[in-house]
């Protein structure tokens, strides 16, 4: 429940219905077992830290999966290499990530299936 401080509008609030916000959580099916977390910071902390290469990879994939419209073509390896190496070299932020997607050459290529 680490957004559990956020309302559906993403306003901050500190009491639902006049009892105090309870923002734990814990996280199950991790390499390391199950974590607990405290808000938003417990649980971007452990993201940044323990599992950025799972996070990094979950979101390359699914950053190129909505950029290409398919899960799966014959040359996904080759572009996942290539925009996960553009963005490593910034360490993975948003704009790396999507720039490299917009580099590959399944982006700028664009070739008619018979």
């Amino acid at each position: 429940f680490g957004f559990e401080h956020y309302d559906g509008f993403g306003r901050y609030r500190e009491l639902e219905q006049g009892q105090p916000i309870d923002d734990t959580g814990t996280l199950s099916g991790v390499s390391q077992g199950d974590v607990a977390f405290t808000g938003i910071d417990g649980l971007s902390q452990y993201l940044a830290s323990s599992e950025s290469k799972a996070l990094n990879e979950c979101a390359l994939r699914y950053f190129t999966y909505y950029a290409f419209g398919r899960a799966s073509w014959p040359e996904d390896h080759c572009t996942y290499q290539a925009v996960g190496d553009h963005a490593a070299q910034s360490g993975f932020s948003l704009g790396a990530i999507l720039e490299g997607i917009v580099m590959a050459p399944r982006f700028t290529t664009r070739t008619v299936d018979p």
